[in-house]
């Protein structure tokens, strides 16, 4: 088995709805999430909710690791509940926030073939 680390999402601001920002590679063996950083540049209170989501699913109860975490003004999350965890071959990191643009994400993680 091959591993290759990679950025997995890049500084991508979160929209009010779940979204698949990373997919595991299909053909992959799945992708081990080693780093994960959530930032509120707002000026008020945000909330973000994260998710991993297997391949064919939704965001939903069943699979929601972070729920609605509060951050202030200029406050950096790294949520432990995510690191190691193994995105399974197509399955995907979905996120929201309670307000559009207000808070950023990057994950990265070691993808294997």
């Amino acid at each position: 088995m091959a591993a290759k680390n990679e950025t997995l999402i890049n500084g991508v601001q979160l929209t009010a709805s779940a979204v698949a920002l990373y997919t595991s590679p299909v053909n992959g063996a799945g992708t081990r999430v080693v780093a994960f950083t959530a930032t509120n540049s707002s000026a008020g209170t945000e909330t973000y909710t994260l998710h991993v989501v297997p391949s064919g699913g939704s965001a939903d109860s069943t699979n929601v690791l972070v729920k609605a975490k509060s951050l202030i003004t200029n406050e950096d999350d790294e949520p432990v509940a995510i690191i190691n965890h193994l995105i399974p071959p197509g399955g995907t990191i979905s996120v929201l926030a309670s307000t559009t643009l207000t808070i950023a994400v990057r994950a990265s993680g070691i993808e294997f073939t």
